[in-house]
């Protein structure tokens, strides 16, 4: 994301709310400026926000799935003065802090490369890799090169999959539509509703997950590369993050949010977002295991969820727009289920710097890693 002066107090608002969550916690979120060297603490030339983010890496060749680290990069801002390539060069300069010293020479022509003191090290561990989530189309972060050319933000256009589609309203508006909790007997299609207590089990479950994915996956000329979704905060960030406003209660939940719902090995995360999404949608930030067979009910449960609350319309990211599931969205009668990508400004396309190696690939582009 990059801020811009008609969105910046809106914006700087939300951030005031991420600043609270649990992945800007022990230094998780720091902010980034540009200055003179000779005046450190005279005008700021750029800024942005980091997250640390653990995360889950198959080496390229390797077999193994380690534990590494990553960062989210977000806010970038120049003043409307400096506005002269300012706020590129700080990014081209963080790739320096970030990663570890393998990167492509420090050029010359940029001064003395940045370096960090033992204890500022301790905060900002060394990185396989780091993203943005552009809201300004996909050549600006491109050009925050590491080095003198090699590409900074990457975004592959045909992974900014995205898929809208209809909440209708439930036919039959008596009786319970799923469990609250294990030992509730009042069920229909056997979904457990999934409250913030829930998560640190499903996040276990979804971390198991990600790790057969990366397992599964052919490392013969990459690498590949994914977040972790048990490290905190990272896997209910947007439900967090995105809580900026007033909203109407869950009512048939006695008014607490409900964070997703599980049934057997299939997890679905989703929240409501107040920020850059219609407040009558409901995002569906992480889905683990979810089948064909699983949809019809799924989206009956989420029926009856969404209409209590005035939700009308749903939007997920990151499906193979040639799965079953995908195609079997498309014909369900009624859903006017749209499929296409995510293009140009405010589509919120990842792009990645990949630190280890330039062919290394993100398995996971869903929603929950929107920053």
């Amino acid at each position: 994301m990059r801020l811009d002066e008609e969105h910046e107090h809106e914006i700087l608002s939300r951030r005031h709310e991420e600043a609270r969550t649990e992945l800007a916690e022990g230094h998780g979120a720091l902010n980034w400026v540009l200055v003179q060297r000779s005046d450190p603490e005279g005008q700021i030339y750029a800024g942005c926000d980091t997250y640390r983010i653990e995360a889950l890496i198959k080496r390229k060749s390797k077999e193994s799935i380690e534990d590494t680290f990553c960062y989210g990069i977000t806010s970038v801002y120049t003043p409307v003065q400096h506005r002269k390539g300012y706020g590129r060069h700080l990014l081209r300069v963080l790739h320096y802090i970030l990663a570890r010293p393998r990167l492509p020479a420090f050029p010359l022509e940029w001064g003395d490369p940045p370096a960090l003191a033992p204890k500022q090290r301790e905060l900002v561990p060394w990185a396989s890799f780091s993203f943005v989530c552009s809201d300004i189309g996909s050549e600006y972060y491109s050009k925050c090169t590491i080095g003198d050319s090699s590409e900074g933000f990457a975004v592959n256009p045909l992974e900014q999959n995205e898929l809208h589609w209809k909440i209708l309203p439930p036919e039959d508006e008596e009786g319970s539509f799923c469990r609250h909790g294990p030992g509730d007997d009042h069920r229909e299609d056997d979904w457990l509703v999934l409250y913030d207590k829930d998560l640190p089990r499903i996040k276990s479950i979804l971390r198991e997950g990600q790790k057969r994915n990366l397992e599964n996956r052919d490392t013969v000329d990459h690498s590949v590369f994914a977040l972790d979704p048990e490290a905190g905060g990272v896997c209910d960030f947007v439900a967090q993050g995105g809580e900026t406003g007033v909203r109407e209660p869950w009512p048939i939940l006695d008014k607490v949010e409900p964070r997703g719902v599980q049934r057997g090995d299939t997890v679905v995360m989703f929240a409501r977002y107040d920020y850059q999404v219609p407040k009558d949608t409901l995002i569906i930030s992480f889905v683990q295991k979810l089948t064909s067979d699983d949809l019809p009910s799924l989206l009956r449960v989420l029926d009856r969820l969404g209409t209590e609350v005035g939700l009308r319309n749903g939007w997920i990211w990151g499906l193979d727009p040639t799965s079953e599931l995908v195609r079997s969205w498309e014909a369900l009668p009624g859903r006017n289920t749209k499929v296409g990508l995510r293009q140009g400004n405010d589509a919120h396309l990842y792009g990645i710097a990949r630190y280890e190696d330039q062919g290394g690939i993100l398995v996971d582009q869903q929603m929950w890693i929107w920053l």
